[in-house]
């Protein structure tokens, strides 16, 4: 009877390491999501001060005071292009981060992540939103309609390789292997693991930056996981990823969620107000 009292107990503790920490998936995603907003508002903030705009830095936009010429047209840039070298510098150094716990892979992956879209998301909307840092450029430069589609194309083809390009990595931070073993459970390793996170930033970061400037900050907060869709398609066609054995239940999440909870504040309260930013 002990002994079988003994296995009972081996066995819940083993479905507990290998349960999926979708609270822990939220914070991760959040968090990348919202570092990658401050972060190239501070791209757009840097560039009006070296220009002499004298910019204000606030949550989720920048005022300034250049308006018009390639002044305006390189601080609206500026943004998509820090995001992009975000991106491409994360992914880089991916080998160093596929050393790391499962925690601080996927946080580094989300930020990889975000950073691309950032600038392919403004990419594909340059033909409809002039509002649009991309479609701000083209305004300002005054490009032509086909120089703003082949923004779009490299948008669009951009999106879809994120999509494709995160879906291994995902499956592979699988809390178990016999959660990836079938099309079925690789789909709700995606969907646990990124689209439901997806959904609670998309209102979560909404919240926090209301009131905002413009609606494109909204849309970019529903829109920025869209990528995702494709990865939820494509992981029921991927062969079962091999999985470390690292049960995500031995890892601390407490310094996530007060990293999550700083950062919110600094969103909420102070940036919100704005800060001058000049030298």
């Amino acid at each position: 009877m002990q002994l079988q009292v003994a296995e009972v107990e081996v066995e819940r503790a083993s479905a507990r390491g290998k349960s999926a920490p979708v609270t822990l998936f939220v914070a991760l995603y959040v968090l990348a999501f919202m570092l990658t907003i401050v972060l190239h508002e501070v791209a757009h903030a840097v560039a009006s001060a070296l220009l002499g705009g004298q910019p204000v830095l606030h949550h989720v936009y920048v005022r300034h005071r250049l308006t018009s010429g390639w002044p305006a047209a390189a601080v609206a840039a500026a943004g998509p292009l820090f995001s992009l070298a975000q991106g491409l510098l994360f992914l880089a150094l991916a080998p160093v981060a596929s050393r790391w716990r499962p925690a601080a892979r996927l946080f580094w992956l989300w930020l990889c992540a975000h950073g691309l879209m950032a600038c392919f998301g403004y990419l594909l909307t340059s033909p409809f939103m002039r509002s649009g840092d991309v479609g701000k450029v083209a305004v300002l430069l005054e490009l032509s309609a086909p120089v703003t589609w082949a923004f779009f194309g490299v948008g669009a083809l951009g999106v879809l390789a994120v999509g494709a390009g995160v879906t291994r990595p995902l499956l592979e931070l699988a809390p178990g292997p016999e959660q990836v073993a079938d099309g079925r459970g690789r789909r709700r390793v995606i969907l646990e693991i990124g689209i439901v996170p997806w959904c609670c930033c998309a209102v979560f970061v909404a919240l926090l930056s209301y009131p905002a400037s413009h609606w494109i900050s909204y849309a970019h907060d529903l829109l920025s996981g869209a990528f995702l869709v494709g990865t939820w398609r494509r992981a029921a066609r991927l062969e079962p990823p091999a999985i470390r054995s690292e049960p995500w239940s031995e890892l601390a999440r407490w310094p996530w969620f007060a990293a999550l909870a700083g950062l919110s504040t600094l969103f909420a309260l102070v940036l919100r107000q704005g800060i001058a930013v000049g030298w």
